[in-house]
This record gives structure tokens, sequence and C-alpha cells, in this order.
């Protein structure tokens, strides 16, 4: 069994560069109320990839105390990543971890979310249309490798916004 997270970074202000756009104050609230939403989920990533862009990186942040045991990595496949190169990354993970979170982009994420999802939560699946930032999607495969993972094979148990309750 295998649990994926897909965590859309938070909203983000303007910068000269775009690796360098921080949250914006909007994108700080949610940052701050993704602990809550990951806790809800009831799933321990035991490794992240994440984004090297700054907005990726500041909405991670706020998690940092409940993935102290993760493994986390910065990631330069993740900045803004079709689907299909997410999901190769994500094939490529350790197998010995059952759980992992990935930190980055729309539309990559969102694309690849609802690619994965042949089945789930049908509030879930009829929300995942939208991925506004700070979505969450978890998502769990009945696979024993990383690399078994393939669109329509997942199922989406769960997907919340920012100011969805916990």
């Amino acid at each position: 069994m295998r649990s994926l997270l897909l965590l859309r970074h938070a909203s983000a202000g303007p910068a000269d560069d775009d690796r360098e756009r921080p949250l914006d104050p909007r994108g700080q609230d949610e940052a701050c109320g993704l602990p809550a939403r990951l806790s809800a989920t009831g799933a321990t990533p035991e490794r992240v990839l994440c984004s090297p862009a700054r907005r990726a990186r500041d909405t991670l942040e706020p998690l940092r105390s409940q993935l102290s045991a993760a493994r986390v990595e910065m990631d330069e496949t993740l900045y803004l990543a079709s689907p299909s190169g997410i999901l190769g990354r994500i094939q490529e993970l350790d197998d010995d971890d059952a759980c992992a979170l990935v930190v980055g982009h729309n539309p990559g994420l969102a694309s690849l979310a609802r690619g994965l999802a042949g089945a789930g939560d049908p509030e879930a699946l009829r929300r995942a249309g939208r991925f506004p930032p700070a979505t969450l999607a978890h998502l769990v495969f009945d696979a024993a490798r990383w690399r078994d993972l393939a669109p329509g094979r997942g199922r989406l148990a769960a997907l919340s916004f920012p100011g969805d309750p916990s």
C-alpha cells in the first residue's frame, strides 16, 4: 500500500525572479492551516519532495515539526514540472517509504492528482476539478512499489482546500 500527498504551494506574491516569489499574507495564512489539514489525512510522510522555489519551501515550513522524522529533499525537477515529470520522480522513490509528500506547482500537480485518481471519495472527486493554492490531495494506491503508480490506479481519499474544516 502506498500513500501519496500532493500539496500545491500557498498563494504567492510577485517578485522579479519567479523562483523567489514569497508567500503573500493570504498564502501565509493558508500555510499556517496546513498542519491541521495534514493531520486530518491520518497520513505520516516518511519522504518529502519539495520544489526549490521559495513559495514551495515557505509552504512546507509550517509542516516541518510534523515531518521531523521524514527525509526532506529540495528537488529541482519539481519546479514547474509536468504531470509525467512529477510522476516519474515519485516512481523513483525508495520502496521502504510507504508515504510521501510532494510540494509543488500547478498545473502539474492538479493534472497529476486528477489523472492518478481512478476512484475515491465522491465529494473529493467532484472538487478535484479545482486545485487552488494550498490544496492538499491524499491518494492511496494498492501497490507494492512506487514504480507501479499509474494513471487511474489511485483512490482519492481526501482533497482539502484552505479554509476547509479539519
